[in-house]
């Protein structure tokens, strides 16, 4: 009966693995807020789902393989389909889990495209409602409930993507994350707009003076418009950023805070910040005066010095000669020497000699 007491052991051991799971599940939700509504809907996937294991396993022993964490990446880029729920746990795991140097890019591409996506670029609500009222029908109905939920689904993926690419401390995502702050109109915005906020305080620390023109292009235009909004905790953080990679772009906003009427604290941090802005718009400006630019040019014509076009010579005395038209010049030089006897260097000589006569 040695089988018997191996299949018992291993329904024991499977059925501890179980309730440790389920107990990790448990003080998660207790902890970290955000497991929530990624415990609720990890529940309604299916038990044997490779999703739900790779997170199962990183709630209760903290850490998941590469083969898992590629799958937490596929999960992830699938956010459009009907597997949304996969998507919101894998996205919340990947903020969580130990990512090895070979699979941060992928990871953090995937979350930043997620991030990205928006199940309408305009307001899809609208356009139905619309149609409905114009024909006084209900028709209208069905499909505005659809799109209702579809943009919640996709917000709440949004979300869990947001606060991961704070965690794993993605700089290049500040101006992503600072469009989020701005997402309204739409079921779950507000949670979007939370979890922006929240990684935007976890990245502007990390900023420094290294990091001016390193991000990618439109992070600062995306942080002046967060100075345009009514919050002042989104302004704070705007302007902290902004100091160490504000320029020319930025002056103008930062210098409209600074003027404000009062001496709140948003308009004493713009004037802190504003001398440093100052200095760098200025050199983006020298940079534009310049005669001609310092790189190196693509072209041979553009070259000063021209490099010298015949063949060398082991003459000394043709080291340094006038340029007389090329190697079509080195051929004549070389027939007129041969025809009166002279060295290639006597004849040089003596062109020379001609041409200053000529040009005295």
């Amino acid at each position: 009966m040695d089988w018997l007491t191996t299949f018992r052991e291993r329904r024991r051991e499977a059925r501890e693995r179980a309730l440790a799971r389920k107990d990790a599940l448990k003080r998660a939700e207790q902890t970290d807020p955000m497991v929530a509504d990624v415990a609720r809907r990890l529940r309604e996937l299916k038990t044997n789902d490779p999703v739900r294991v790779a997170v199962q396993d990183l709630m209760s022993q903290g850490a998941v393989s590469p083969e898992q964490v590629d799958c937490l990446i596929q999960a992830v880029q699938s956010v459009r389909t009907r597997f949304w729920k996969r998507a919101l746990a894998a996205a919340w795991a990947l903020g969580r889990a130990e990512i090895g140097p070979s699979q941060r890019e992928g990871t953090i591409r995937a979350l930043a495209v997620a991030l990205q996506t928006k199940q309408w670029s305009v307001n899809g609500c609208s356009a139905p409602l619309a149609v409905g009222c114009l024909f006084n029908t209900l028709a209208a109905a069905p499909v505005l409930a659809y799109l209702l939920a579809c943009d919640a689904r996709l917000n709440a993926v949004r979300a869990q993507a947001a606060a991961s690419l704070g965690r794993i401390g993605c700089l290049p995502a500040m101006g992503d994350l600072a469009k989020a702050t701005g997402d309204a109109n739409r079921p779950g915005c507000m949670k979007v707009r939370e979890a922006a906020r929240g990684a935007l305080a976890e990245l502007v620390p990390r900023l420094g003076p290294e990091h001016y023109g390193t991000l990618p292009a439109g992070t600062e235009a995306a942080l002046v418009n967060m100075l345009r909004a009514y919050n002042p905790e989104l302004q704070l953080l705007a302007l902290e950023a902004l100091k160490h990679i504000g320029g020319r772009a930025s002056l103008a906003a930062v210098t409209r805070v600074s003027e404000q009427i009062g001496a709140d604290a948003v308009s004493e941090r713009a004037r802190e910040v504003l001398p440093a802005i100052r200095e760098r718009a200025a050199r983006e400006r020298d940079a534009e005066r310049l005669l001609r630019p310092a790189a190196a040019p693509g072209a041979p014509e553009d070259v000063l010095l021209r490099p010298f076009e015949g063949r060398p010579s082991p003459e000394t005395g043709l080291l340094v000669r006038p340029w007389l038209g090329g190697a079509e010049c080195d051929e004549e030089e070389e027939a007129e020497a041969r025809t009166s006897g002279q060295s290639p260097s006597e004849a040089v000589a003596g062109l020379a000699a001609g041409s200053e006569d000529r040009n005295p």
